[in-house]
């Protein structure tokens, strides 16, 4: 029993220390994860269909649109991801990032 207790004390300090270190990155994940949506297709059929302020409130109210695309987000190119994570290890306010067609061509 007191083996139990031991265990779950370090389980316990170990995820509150990953959340603290992860934090920052996870809210600059966020903010990707509504720039890919508002680039969306999905996002463009809303706007012209029902309006502007319909496609950015049905993003807030739809956890289904926001697990999608905070999961597009998390399959983002490294390069993104690591100036994401950059970006939270330097204190910088998370911003959104495009990684444009012409990067990946040879030159």
């Amino acid at each position: 029993m007191f083996f139990k207790k031991i265990i779950f004390f370090f389980c316990k300090k170990f995820i509150q220390l990953k959340w603290t270190l992860l934090e920052q990155y996870y809210t600059g994940l966020a903010v990707q994860t509504r720039f890919l949506y508002q680039q969306s297709e999905l996002f463009k059929l809303r706007w012209q269909e029902m309006g502007l302020d319909f496609a950015r409130e049905s993003f807030e109210k739809s956890e289904l649109d926001q697990q999608y695309f905070f999961w597009k987000a998390k399959q983002e190119p490294f390069r993104i991801r690591f100036q994401i994570f950059m970006d939270a290890v330097t204190g910088k306010e998370p911003r959104p990032y495009y990684l444009g067609e012409d990067k990946w061509k040879n030159n």
